[in-house]
């Protein structure tokens, strides 16, 4: 008898593991994707006011530049 009852605790803490460790991944990535979203509109944002056109271009497709800029707008 202990042993189904140890089974059936065991499937219990694997099954509400694994809902609360997708239910946190997705939280997370939402909340990740959003930051995401905001710190390149902030970005875009803060080129349009310097009038630095070519690198919002720029940005759309070099990475490490879009990197490099937030670090000296200061952003996230």
């Amino acid at each position: 008898m202990c042993e189904v009852l140890d089974r059936v605790e065991a499937r219990g803490y694997a099954e509400g593991y694994a809902e609360g460790y997708a239910e946190g991944y997705s939280e997370g990535f939402a909340e990740g994707y959003a930051e995401g979203i905001n710190m390149l509109a902030d970005l875009v944002q803060r080129l349009l006011a310097s009038g630095r056109f070519e690198d919002i271009l720029k940005i759309a497709s070099d990475i490490p530049y879009r990197m490099q800029l937030y670090e000296e707008f200061q952003i996230g």
